[in-house]
């Protein structure tokens, strides 16, 4: 079952949950114990006497051991995919809310940033000596 990342700006506004995360890693262990017992089967159903095996019948078994070994580095492979696939998702989805989150605050910032702006220029419109800068205070009491 191959569930690909989806691309930045596409796809459910959601990511896969960690229950999703969590069958599908149960679904490839059960994929995994079955190829692993299927494996087993056909171990036991080789000859196992090397007295009576031939030396084609060792190789064979070892191209059937080799086999059921790649089989289960593909199986672990495809399982460690789909689990990143999943993180890869979950991630995006995270920066998504965290980018937008950002781009809220920063509007917000600059809304108080106006609203600061404009008391302050209110408070000095009507206590000029009190919100005068204090730079001309110091020049005003030097002449003094």
């Amino acid at each position: 079952m191959y569930m690909p990342a989806p691309k930045p700006g596409e796809g459910s506004s959601s990511g896969p949950s960690e229950v999703d995360v969590i069958r599908v890693a149960e679904l490839l262990q059960a994929d995994v114990v079955q190829v692993e017992a299927t494996a087993k089967l056909k171990q036991v159903e080789t000859p196992k006497s090397a007295a009576t095996a031939d030396s084609s019948d060792s190789e064979d078994m070892f191209e059937e051991n080799e086999t059921t070994i790649l089989m289960r580095r593909i199986s672990t492979l495809e399982e460690d995919k789909i689990f990143k696939d999943a993180q890869i998702a979950s991630l995006m989805q995270e920066l998504v809310v965290k980018n937008q989150n950002i781009n809220e605050l920063e509007t917000n910032l600059g809304a108080l940033s106006a609203i600061y702006m404009d008391i302050k220029q209110k408070l000095q419109g009507k206590f000029p000596e009190e919100f005068a800068d204090p730079s001309k205070e110091s020049t005003a009491e030097e002449r003094e």
